[in-house]
């Protein structure tokens, strides 16, 4: 029954009946991971902790209830509890690849990340090659400015899935952060190709084609970020500035109003001075005038 309701994306009833499956064999690990699943797609974090911690007094040597008690605990974004909870398992079960790995993803949002790495590493003793372990290593060689090693994981990444556009991304970043541009925009490219519909890896090829000298072609790319509505201001303020200084003051100005247009935006008073600016530059007199009035309303 639980499984009937999950799958027709009903996870409280479905949680109902898995709860019912435990009660009946407490050691069933198939219900215990669905309960696990509920927690989450409902958002009942707090619940998930109170529920594995009750289960655990009962089932202390059960890994895979300090493994689902670690998840809930970083759901909460409680990471130092979700990594002891992770070591309890992986004490029960030293082979359980999960708990290393998810003790990893912990270790990474504290910015530790050498130890990540360390963590990720024992993951793949115990499971194949995964492309998504090495990409994880090469995001935490990354933060750690450790590009060449970074730059050998997302390769392994790459070369195990080669539709991983992140991982392509990846490369393209690193190189950029090496002063390799021209071999990093080949990446950004190959990324674009995978998922031509991602407003970040745009986002990256705008800015890449900019450092180059290529102002036509950058252009176009925050063109094409903006026209997937990416939820940041900066592009087109990006676009805008890139206009400016090109001499093209009229896209100029149509950048940074499309930017104040924007629903998410509209109130941002980031456009108000470039759109001051901007409009005084194409001679829109009265804008500019408006603009003014803003900026002095808002303190700019």
């Amino acid at each position: 029954m639980g499984i009937e309701f999950l799958n027709d994306d009903k996870p409280d009833d479905a949680l109902f009946y898995f709860k019912k499956a435990i009660k009946i064999n407490p050691k069933n690990e198939t219900a215990l991971n669905e309960i696990s699943l509920c927690f989450d797609l409902t958002s009942k974090s707090e619940e998930a902790v109170s529920f594995f911690s009750a289960y655990i007094e009962n089932n202390p040597y059960s890994y895979y209830a300090w493994f689902n008690l670690g998840l809930s605990y970083g759901r909460l974004g409680m990471f130092e509890k979700a990594i002891d909870a992770y070591d309890y398992s992986i004490a029960i079960n030293e082979q359980f690849s999960s708990a290393y790995f998810n003790k990893a993803n912990s270790l990474a949002q504290l910015k530790r990340y050498t130890e990540a790495i360390t963590v990720y590493k024992e993951t793949l003793k115990y499971e194949e090659g995964d492309p998504t372990t090495y990409y994880y290593i090469g995001e935490c060689y990354e933060n750690s400015e450790d590009y060449e090693n970074a730059l050998i994981n997302f390769n392994k990444c790459v070369k195990l899935d080669q539709a991983n556009a992140d991982g392509w991304l990846a490369i393209g970043i690193c190189l950029d952060s090496l002063n390799r541009l021209t071999e990093g925009i080949h990446y950004i490219k190959k990324a674009i190709e995978i998922n031509p519909n991602e407003a970040e890896y745009w986002y990256v090829f705008a800015e890449v084609q900019q450092k180059l000298g290529f102002q036509e072609e950058a252009a176009l790319a925050y063109q094409r970020v903006i026209e997937l509505e990416y939820p940041d201001y900066d592009v087109s303020l990006d676009y805008s500035k890139l206009m400016h200084e090109s001499g093209y003051f009229t896209e100029a100005l149509g950048g940074v109003i499309q930017g104040r247009a924007s629903k998410k935006f509209s109130g941002c008073p980031l456009f108000v001075l470039p759109l001051r600016c901007f409009a005084f530059r194409v001679r829109k007199q009265a804008r500019c005038y408006v603009g003014i009035c803003k900026c002095l309303t808002i303190g700019l």
